[in-house]
């Protein structure tokens, strides 16, 4: 929160904690045990709001939450840029994709699935 002076952090209680930034909440909820993190976002560029929900073990590897939490916001962003969820989450892959063989693959058969997007996304 440092580096960002538009972040407000918001302590509801000890259980209840809202992180916010322009246009964006996450709201950090712990129950029996469990922690909920609901993302909402008033997006700019569609005038849409978007919810995204999570739930995770009170122990679990904080790096583990926070790739699947960047998995769900990067789609997120995929989609409110104008693709599918199903075309949101294969280009996730490929941008994940560690093998350049694989990757290679995977832009061929995504170029061949959707090519007016393939088109947007090369210009």
């Amino acid at each position: 929160m440092s580096r960002n002076s538009f972040y407000q952090l918001q302590e509801l209680n000890i259980n209840n904690v809202a992180i916010t930034n322009t246009g964006m909440v996450f709201k950090l909820i712990e129950i029996d045990k469990k922690l909920q993190i609901t993302w909402r976002w008033d997006s700019f560029s569609t005038g849409k709001t978007h919810q995204l929900q999570w739930y995770f073990n009170e122990n679990e590897n904080q790096n583990k939450m926070y790739e699947e939490i960047n998995k769900g916001l990067t789609i997120q962003n995929f989609i409110d840029d104008g693709m599918t969820k199903i075309q949101a989450e294969e280009w996730f892959n490929i941008s994940k994709s560690n093998s350049k063989e694989k990757r290679d693959k995977l832009i061929h058969e995504f170029s061949i699935k959707y090519p007016e997007l393939w088109s947007k996304i090369t210009g």
